[in-house]
């Protein structure tokens, strides 16, 4: 279970505006507009695809938690012993990417992953608190690209790898699911 969950993004002041890349927006004027046909899906995805929305590199996101027994490999099936399963590292670090960028993305639209390097560098016991911090790196379109870092209360450094995902429109993803 997440115990603790916080959001942060790095104050952009030092970087010129030509080096944030433009990605979404959702004006407000147009989201009124799109209400009034809200049947109009086709409408609405077209409209997210045109209007711009800056998702830079340097967002982060952290979360906590503290080890239970059903975060375990021996509980999970991935060993057979009590400590955090590496699974479970991952979906935490998972949770933290789609934190970072949830309120960043215009309405209707989502992050899935797509590929994952994770290194899984220490044991964590049961009741060790670990914290898992991830920052997006890259911007590459809809790819994005975030690096994280797991620590335990001691500082030992549990976990580190990349994470990338990339920004869908949820109904269209969520339709080509069902074919």
């Amino acid at each position: 279970m997440v115990t603790e969950l916080r959001e942060c993004t790095t104050h952009l002041s030092h970087m010129p505006l030509k080096s944030l890349k433009p990605y979404k927006a959702y004006p407000e004027a147009l989201q009124e507009h799109l209400s009034a046909f809200p049947g109009s899906q086709r409408a609405h995805s077209a409209a997210l695809r045109l209007i711009p929305m800056t998702l830079a590199p340097g967002l982060r996101a952290q979360l906590s938690t503290v080890v239970e027994m059903a975060d375990t490999a021996k509980e999970i099936g991935s060993g057979d012993v009590p400590v955090l399963a590496t699974p479970r590292l991952l979906a935490l670090a998972e949770a933290a990417t789609v934190r970072a960028v949830g309120r960043h993305l215009a309405p209707g639209e989502t992050s899935v992953g797509t590929r994952v390097a994770l290194d899984h560098l220490a044991a964590s016991p049961l009741g060790a608190r670990v914290q898992v911090g991830v920052e997006l790196t890259e911007v590459d379109g809809r790819r994005l690209v975030f690096a994280f870092e797991a620590h335990d209360e001691r500082g030992a450094v549990v976990g580190k790898g990349t994470i990338e995902r990339v920004v869908v429109d949820r109904a269209r993803f969520l339709a080509r699911t069902t074919r």
